[in-house]
């Protein structure tokens, strides 16, 4: 195997293999399949045995073709460090070869003084027929947007527990209905939700993906590009830019019908979201982790006052509820629940101090969150 690669893309190549490879192992989560095909594209992959990345490189030079596995780490501290070509100084390529008693990345740098300096790494390496690749790419069953699945994502993931024993905590749902696509996370005590239009054939369909997928997909994926998704009963495929990323559904359990809890409720008020987030923003720090974080949230003669056990604030909202009513919840989530909403208004729904809070966008309505709320002390 011979192949040269421009030391831009080989730094593309390294940010990508990252989401999935390990560093400080060379285990097989920590390393590298690399295959230099005879068409002159390389094709680097990564597999930590939750998630696999495949990253096809078309701004290369095969010299020969061949494949070899090694380690990320060594090669990724290697690479990095040279900086790419600029027109006047730099590293314009990196050099890779194996001639089966050695693996070899040599490099050739030009310094702002005009000199050169020429280098090597010798790595290990391990026989490729023993590392798993994932099967290709075969067809399209939905396409989404890179910016409004970050986006979407972002909204969502906040509340998700990736280590709850209950599989379907662990990961983000997709809900496919006729006009929308809702997503969804949950920790047991605190849930989000986001709804955007769904373009897509696709409909009357859920799916849980693993909190490990939706995380590295979103560490991936770069501005305004299409991602296609194919699944099966088990596994999911993301294909994007010369990169596919795979990873595995939950399955064997349903994501719970959660859509009731939004409609049970008899009050409701808007506050402005500026005054609402930074009258939570003082506790944030204060809340005992060892009592759930807990948070009262009082509405008294048309007025807010947020407090723990050693701090209060008298909120100066105007809101239209002229009865008293006082919850306690986890003050932890009501800051993150509320600063994930991308809205000036935030609606808040409530009964009694045993239902759910909900919070919503006051003028979309597009992203709902719902808290359950703390028993109160006697």
């Amino acid at each position: 195997m011979d192949f040269f690669i421009k030391t831009e893309e080989s730094h593309r190549v390294i940010r990508l293999l990252g989401v999935t490879a390990k560093r400080n192992t060379t285990d097989i989560e920590g390393r590298v399949l690399i295959e230099a095909n005879d068409d002159g594209t390389v094709v680097f992959s990564a597999n930590d045995r939750i998630t696999s990345i495949s990253v096809l490189s078309k701004d290369a030079e095969v010299i020969s073709p061949g494949k070899i596995v090694i380690p990320f780490d060594k090669m990724r501290s290697f690479v990095t460090s040279f900086h790419p070509w600029n027109g006047d100084f730099g590293t314009e390529k990196l050099h890779f070869v194996f001639d089966n008693s050695k693996m070899e990345i040599l490099v050739e740098t030009k310094h702002e003084s005009g000199r050169k300096s020429k280098g090597n790494i010798r790595l290990d390496y391990f026989d490729p027929d023993v590392f798993i690749k994932p099967k290709e790419f075969e067809r399209t069953d939905f396409i989404l947007n890179s910016n409004m699945f970050k986006k979407s994502v972002t909204k969502v993931i906040y509340a998700i527990n990736k280590n709850e024993i209950r599989t379907f905590i662990q990961g983000m749902n997709l809900r496919f209905e006729k006009d929308n696509l809702f997503f969804a996370g949950t920790n047991g005590m605190l849930l989000s939700e986001y709804k955007v239009k769904n373009s897509n054939k696709l409909k009357n369909e859920s799916l849980t993906l693993h909190y490990e997928f939706v995380s590295g997909l979103k560490r991936a994926l770069g501005e305004e590009t299409q991602i296609f998704f194919e699944i099966d009963e088990r596994n999911i495929i993301a294909k994007f830019d010369d990169v596919c990323f795979y990873g595995r559904l939950i399955t064997g359990v349903n994501y719970p019908d959660y859509r009731d809890q939004f409609d049970n409720y008899k009050h409701k008020i808007i506050v402005a979201k500026d005054l609402l987030i930074n009258s939570l923003a003082p506790f944030t720090e204060i809340l005992d982790s060892d009592d759930n974080n807990r948070l009262s949230f009082k509405i008294l003669d048309n007025k807010i006052i947020l407090s723990t056990d050693d701090a209060k604030f008298d909120c100066d909202f105007d809101v239209e509820y002229n009865e008293e009513f006082v919850i306690d919840v986890n003050g932890a989530f009501m800051y993150q629940t509320v600063e994930a909403i991308e809205d000036d208004q935030i609606l808040v729904k409530f009964s009694d101090d045993k239902g759910c809070m909900i919070f919503d966008s006051g003028n979309f309505e597009d992203q709902k969150g719902l808290i359950s709320p703390i028993r109160r002390r006697a």
